[in-house]
């Protein structure tokens, strides 16, 4: 990791309010999504599973994101755009799948 060139420290923080401004701004509308999709009575499960969901993908994904990282700096990239094609061809399917209703 030393030998690539890299960002300096510093410019963790100008990068990190951009980030901590998009978070703040999806969640809140995540969990409007959670709570629509649900029914009454499940509500609360389905944004308490949501949620901690949540916090595990926070705890995991620097932890994975690093052990990605060891192997090739072009590898979290293609993982994260290989998750990213995953979730859009599943909310394309939802979706589909919601209208046949």
């Amino acid at each position: 990791l030393t030998a690539n060139k890299t960002l300096p420290a510093s410019s963790l923080w100008s990068i990190l309010p951009v980030v901590t401004i998009g978070f703040s701004a999806v969640t809140p509308s995540l969990q409007s999504l959670l709570s629509q999709a649900a029914a009454g009575d499940e509500q609360g499960a389905v944004l308490g599973t949501g949620q901690s969901l949540s916090a595990l993908a926070r705890i995991l994904g620097p932890y994975i994101g690093i052990q990605l990282l060891e192997r090739s700096v072009p590898v979290p990239y293609l993982v994260g755009a290989a998750l990213m094609l995953i979730g859009g061809i599943s909310i394309a399917a939802i979706r589909k799948g919601l209208q046949k209703l």
